[in-house]
């Protein structure tokens, strides 16, 4: 199969249609030869013509969205069953400026107090969804600022006053900011040296901020100690590689002289200084005495209280003996924190029995080894319920009514309190009447049924008020029932 490429670099701009490469082919089993996308075709972008090849563009492209694209070609002959060939084709999209700024906010209200000195109003923000240069706003007052009494930085979109305003003369000002783009072209000058990032195991990193913080075009070498007899480091990406065994060496300690150089003009570079100290094999993982341990946790424990403390032992020496703990998963939700290095517990979130009744934790012990060995150890956190919550009226209010020469016993009302915690110990709630006429009516201690106590035919006040109680434990709340003109409410 062979590829005729008639466009390689595309403006996101490029209308639908446009014809980007031919693709042909020929088969000496079956004609004719059929074309298909076979995979890279982002959001359908192209389409390729199946009997003549012709790839061009099928939907509107985006800069923003897809920069670049390899797609794979298939050339499918007619045989049965078919052979198909493959081919690759890699486009490039560049940016145009194709969007307008646009305000967070179509408009903005501020407050200015009239006599205060120039100072600051509010800010406005305008965003461009194009890239690069495209995409950088710029902010002028376009209308209706009065005697220049208003300023905006052209940068950050600052409104600022630049003068005392008087309500008295204008008590209201309407201005219209205008948010434009920017077009610029700078042309390079090198002008910072390569920077070495703090290094992991093995690998050396430096940044160019000439190059976006990146580490485009930086090489490495080594440039003198005595490690370069044992290790040699990679000139494109800075990984050191062992060149041979190190038992028969007699040095527990090498140093090396790492270069970073970049590519700019004129090209500068940086240098670090590494020491690799040699320590002994890394025999024995750290080991827990227990695989499972539980720990009971009331639910109003104080946040930053420490729960208990977990330990693992590493038979190895020195470094490769010395340990540190995590909980693995890692994850921004957990309720619990292990110290590092000390093993401890802590609380870090309130607990609350009836949402999360149990906790499941496993935690990591990693040894300090140049390859690390690892212990692992299952933690259950069981969550004790305590009682935190007062029980609550169902209704704050209750009406009925009761006929004036009603006989002893004879029911009112019921009220009805709810409790929201879960042991039974903490939900189950009394009931009693604390104030009013309590020698008029009586109160079921276990449901909250009020009946009466007396039966008075003569009785002149129609109204009553009581004062129910609801406990449990040492937790009470008071609620009111007052009965008037025959009608009780509460």
């Amino acid at each position: 199969m062979t590829v005729d490429v008639l466009r390689g670099f595309l403006p996101e701009d490029e209308p639908v249609g446009t014809s980007v490469a031919v693709f042909s082919a020929a088969s000496v089993r079956a004609d004719p030869v059929s074309f298909y996308l076979a995979s890279g075709n982002f959001e359908d972008m192209f389409h390729v013509e199946q009997l003549s090849g012709a790839l061009t563009v099928e939907n509107p492209l985006d800069y923003e969205r897809k920069k670049e694209l390899t797609l794979l070609i298939e050339a499918r002959d007619s045989g049965s069953p078919p052979f198909s060939s493959f081919a690759e084709i890699h486009i490039n999209i560049s940016d145009v400026n194709d969007n307008f700024p646009q305000f967070t906010q179509a408009e903005y209200r501020c407050e200015v107090f009239e006599n205060s000195p120039p100072s600051w109003v509010c800010d406005v923000l305008a965003i461009d969804a194009d890239s690069g240069s495209y995409g950088t706003v710029q902010y002028s007052i376009a209308e209706r600022n009065t005697d220049s009494f208003f300023t905006i930085d052209p940068e950050n979109g600052l409104l600022s006053t630049t003068a005392n305003v008087d309500r008295e003369n204008t008590p209201e000002f309407n201005l219209t900011i205008e948010a434009a783009e920017i077009h610029m072209r700078l042309e390079p000058y090198n002008h910072y040296p390569p920077i070495f990032l703090p290094f992991r195991p093995l690998i050396f990193t430096a940044i160019d901020q000439d190059v976006s913080n990146t580490s485009v075009g930086i090489e490495y070498i080594f440039n003198g100690g005595n490690a370069s007899d044992f290790f040699c480091i990679q000139v494109n990406n800075g990984k050191v590689m062992l060149n041979q065994s190190l038992i028969d060496s007699v040095n527990l300690l090498f140093t090396a002289s790492v270069i970073a150089k970049d590519q700019g003009t004129p090209s500068l570079s940086s240098q670090t200084e590494i020491t690799f100290e040699i320590t002994g094999r890394n025999q024995f993982p750290p080991s827990f005495r227990e695989s499972d341990v539980i720990f009971s946790v009331p639910e109003d424990l104080p946040v930053g209280s420490v729960i208990g403390k977990i330990h693992a032992e590493d038979r190895d020496y020195g470094p490769n003996g010395a340990v540190v703990y995590c909980i693995t998963p890692e994850t921004h939700y957990l309720s619990f924190s292990v110290g590092e290095a000390s093993g401890l517990l802590t609380l870090i979130r309130e607990l609350d029995f009836e949402k999360e009744v149990i906790y499941h934790l496993q935690i990591k012990a990693l040894d300090g080894g140049w390859v690390s060995q690892t212990g692992m150890l299952n933690v259950t956190m069981v969550i004790m319920d305590v009682n935190d919550n007062p029980p609550v009226f169902s209704s704050s209010e209750y009406t009925t009514s009761v006929p004036e020469n009603s006989e002893i016993g004879t029911h009112v009302l019921v009220v009805k309190a709810v409790d929201a915690d879960s042991d039974i110990r903490y939900a189950q709630i009394s009931y009693s009447i604390i104030a009013g006429h309590v020698d008029k009516f009586a109160i079921d201690s276990r449901n909250g049924t009020i009946t009466t106590l007396i039966c008075d035919r003569h009785e002149r006040s129609t109204r009553f008020q009581l004062c129910p109680l609801f406990g449990k434990c040492c937790r009470k709340q008071p609620g009111w029932v007052t009965c008037d003109n025959g009608e009780c409410s509460g």
